[in-house]
């Protein structure tokens, strides 16, 4: 996995996160 396809799934997975405690 190249490092730019690597930081989008970090940010992506913040994301997520970030819902999931919003919604919680």
């Amino acid at each position: 996995m190249s490092e730019e396809g690597f930081m989008l799934a970090v940010l992506k997975g913040i994301a997520l996160i970030q819902d999931i405690k919003a919604e919680g």
